[in-house]
């Protein structure tokens, strides 16, 4: 088993460069200023590689862990690109994990497959659900972090009580997971020099819509709390913001 971290939300979601979900996208991944593929894992437990390239399913998502001693290069490219690819999104290197931050008792609840996440007519009902038992008690709502899918729950969607997580109206139908993280713990420390990129938290990651800041990249993701939901760059200057449907918000 390898020693893995999340990169950075449980389902990374990636656009084209017009800001639509990039369906069937390839996301190579290699070691840090080369051409030499270097692997990413499917979840938590290290065990399982992500194919490489990546490739995205039809929201333009993908579950990636990273090898937290490890620099990585990230090469985003369409569907119809080859191996090596010839047309990329865009490139970013030096891509790593905060090794300064330490994240106590996290935990990433699993359904009853023991996959991450709890999944449609396995584990929940679309559109009937209101409630899942969790493996732990968290303690609070703020101690956890809920996604349907890809797009966030704020804490204000739901209730904690005990092992049972209960949301204010049925799991929606078209929901085919519920990612839940829960932890206690939080110890924050500096990342070195030169670690930190295009790629990972350099930038605002969450906050309301008149917070949104001015982005670094081209899908760069931002999760506005005032909508509710996780948006992406589609333009740099002046800022324009798109939701999953390519609409700007």
């Amino acid at each position: 088993m390898t020693l893995v971290s999340i990169s950075p939300t449980p389902v990374q979601r990636f656009v084209d460069s017009n800001g639509n979900a990039l369906a069937g996208g390839l996301l190579f991944t290699y070691q840090a200023g080369t051409s030499t593929k270097y692997p990413t894992y499917t979840d938590a437990t290290g065990a399982t590689q992500n194919t490489n390239p990546i490739v995205l399913n039809q929201r333009g998502e993908a579950s990636i862990w990273l090898v937290p001693t490890q620099s990585y290069k990230f090469v985003l490219a369409p569907s119809t690109d080859s191996d090596p690819p010839t047309s990329p999104i865009w490139t970013e290197d030096n891509v790593q994990t905060n090794s300064g931050a330490a994240v106590g008792n996290m935990t990433d609840e699993r359904g009853s497959g023991g996959t991450i996440g709890f999944a449609a007519n396995v584990d929940f009902t679309p559109g009937t659900t209101t409630s899942l038992t969790l493996s732990n008690s968290y303690g609070s709502a703020s101690n956890l972090w809920v996604f349907f899918d890809a797009e966030y729950q704020g804490s204000d969607q739901f209730v904690l009580n005990g092992t049972t997580l209960s949301f204010n109206a049925p799991i929606p139908v078209g929901v085919n997971k519920v990612y839940v993280k829960g932890g206690t713990a939080l110890t924050v420390g500096v990342p070195g020099n030169g670690t930190v990129g295009g790629a990972q938290l350099a930038y605002p990651t969450s906050g309301p819509t008149s917070a949104r800041p001015v982005p670094g990249f081209v899908g760069q993701p931002y999760l506005d709390t005032t909508l509710g939901y996780l948006i992406n760059a589609k333009q740099i200057s002046p800022a324009i913001w798109v939701n999953a449907a390519g609409v700007t918000v």
